[in-house]
């Protein structure tokens, strides 16, 4: 199995944009990019937007080649109604969030419009809804969780995960469970065992703001659980977590936590991909001080 990490915030954008080739079958998961409009009372500085445009081009390269096309939830950094609607969905087979189920208001008119948008534009994918759901490709199984949601509770909707195995590999992608926080997401991962996981992590950085601090060590206690429990051979968080410029403090928690002897790989995106680490958004403070933009 190849997986090829797209878009993360450690690379630069909001997204967990993900491109999978197993066994003949080619899957892109979540083919959206999309920045923070504002972070430290600052819009995305100019090199913020290269790299978002940079991503999108990408996403839309390897997501034509795509047989199977996920999506996860419809907050735009995972889906984008807007544009390459032909060269991501016309023709693929689409594994999608329930548009009707365990769904908020917000990602109800999200989805409607993306449904709109395929009839504007004549774009006919094999619609399925992925909720609970699993689905044979070839020697491909693609497994999604019931509806998990966004965080601590719904007010941002619901998610679901997926794990895709090929028999030999298996990969695990969380989507935004945000730790993961609930057991359900716990269970998901246990259930599975997969060799790669990658999750989207707890928002660390709205920690005392938008996010008691209580909720930041329930997550923690629970990926604590799962590694105790299952040991991947690749660990990779990024997303919510990466935006967080002291996220190195968290995994330093973690890993003083583990039961003694147990070895752990923790990647960003950017470190699986075996590029050098580029948090624009948890630096853009710093950007704008070393990059002015003119007026």
């Amino acid at each position: 199995m190849r997986i090829t990490l797209v878009g993360a915030e450690s690379m630069g954008v909001r997204s967990m944009a993900t491109y999978i080739e197993a066994r003949g079958i080619k899957i892109f998961i979540d083919p959206g990019v999309a920045l923070a409009p504002w972070r430290y009372g600052l819009p995305p500085h100019p090199l913020e937007l290269e790299e978002r445009d940079r991503v999108w081009s990408r996403i839309l390269e390897l997501a034509e080649k795509a047989d199977v096309i996920a999506v996860t939830h419809y907050h735009f950094d995972h889906f984008n109604p807007r544009a390459g609607l032909r060269e991501v969905y016309h023709d693929k087979t689409l594994l999608m969030k329930d548009t009707r189920n365990n769904i908020n208001p917000s990602q109800i008119r999200r989805s409607a419009f993306l449904l709109h948008r395929f009839e504007e534009e004549e774009v006919k994918p094999d619609i399925r809804t992925a909720d609970g759901g699993s689905f044979q490709f070839g020697d491909v199984k693609i497994v999604f969780s019931k509806p998990i949601p966004h965080g601590h509770d719904t007010r941002l909707g619901y998610v679901i995960m997926m794990c895709v195995d090929d028999g030999m590999d298996s990969f695990l992608y969380s989507s935004d469970v945000e730790g993961p926080y609930h057991e359900d997401a716990v269970d998901f991962i246990l259930r599975h065992r997969p060799r790669t996981i990658y999750l989207d992590g707890p928002m660390t950085y709205l920690t005392g703001t938008r996010v008691p601090g209580f909720i930041i060590e329930k997550c923690l206690d629970n990926l604590l659980r799962i590694l105790n429990a299952h040991v991947p051979e690749k660990l990779i968080i990024d997303h919510h977590f990466m935006r967080d410029i002291n996220y190195m403090s968290y995994i330093d928690r973690l890993t003083n936590r583990l039961v003694e002897g147990v070895g752990l790989n923790i990647l960003s995106a950017a470190g699986y991909m075996g590029a050098s680490l580029n948090m624009l958004e948890a630096l853009r403070q710093k950007l704008y001080e070393e990059h002015p933009v003119r007026k």
